[in-house]
């Protein structure tokens, strides 16, 4: 009787490989747990009386990429979009072959995705600009998976003394990611989303606030000022001193910041943007 974890090791092989199970079987790791080919291949697995051994083995590889590429498609269709489906799906299947699967569920098979872009040697085009829409879809994944938390009412911070602001420090939601890409990506992926024709976007740093209000994800552009401030918060600074190091950022117009922060928080806390205060 073989020992089952080398059983289980060499049936992952064989289903885990792009390749099929053919290339699997003729593997290194494969040959290693069992020097089998094909024609020997029913001494370990038993046929059906409609299947061969190598058949039934097939069912189950001939399913693992798509099902993976499936929720690659799911997680990043902007992405797809801009290479197209066959080169997003040679793409993808390289990206499962250096990050495999290793988790119970498939929530979180893409989440090394943008980094994959960013590094990868691979000549595709539109590199920088797939690594910013990269970067957004995660995070719209992220947070529609992230843990709920109660947002505070805008009441209660209209309730705050205004003496006690300053000292006032606001948690974030968890729901809530606050990212810096080198494009403005937000009007292609909705005009990918909504089926529209929108050229690419010239480069651009741009600052983005991607949060989920009940069962919604949303993706808004911020302004550096806001994007720092909301940084800072994110930070555990309390309000003074997320306002001071906003206004010593480079670019920020002070007086501005000035001017609109009790728009910003009026609005923000009407998004849900906060869930605790101190």
């Amino acid at each position: 009787m073989p020992d089952l974890t080398h059983l289980q090791r060499w049936m992952q092989t064989l289903v885990m490989n792009p390749g099929g199970v053919a290339a699997g079987l003729r593997s290194e790791r494969a040959q290693t747990l069992f020097a089998l080919d094909e024609a020997s291949l029913e001494g370990l697995v038993t046929p059906s009386n409609d299947l061969t051994a190598f058949e039934r083995i097939s069912i189950y590889a001939d399913m693992y990429y798509p099902r993976l590429l499936e929720v690659m498609e799911g997680d990043y269709p902007t992405v797809r979009h801009l290479f197209g489906a066959a080169l997003f799906e040679k793409t993808a299947t390289d990206y499962l072959c250096r990050h495999p699967s290793t988790r119970p569920n498939l929530n979180a098979l893409g989440i090394e995705f943008p980094q994959y872009l960013a590094t990868t040697e691979q000549n595709l085009p539109h590199l920088e600009f797939a690594h910013a829409l990269a970067m957004v879809e995660r995070a719209v994944q992220d947070v529609f998976d992230e843990r709920y938390a109660a947002r505070i009412p805008i009441e209660k911070l209209q309730e705050i003394p205004r003496e006690n602001w300053d000292r006032m420090r606001l948690q974030l939601m968890p729901a809530l990611r606050l990212l810096k890409v080198e494009y403005p990506v937000n009007d292609y992926i909705s005009a990918v989303r909504e089926d529209r024709h929108l050229d690419i976007p010239a480069a651009k740093p741009t600052h983005v606030v991607v949060y989920r209000v009940d069962y919604s994800v949303w993706r808004n552009d911020l302004s550096l000022a806001q994007f720092e401030l909301l940084c800072g918060l994110n930070q555990g600074l309390d309000l003074n001193d997320a306002l001071e190091a906003t206004a010593a950022v480079p670019g920020v117009d002070i007086d501005a910041l000035i001017g609109a922060i009790g728009q910003w928080f009026e609005r923000w806390a009407s998004q849900g943007f906060f869930c605790a205060v101190e």
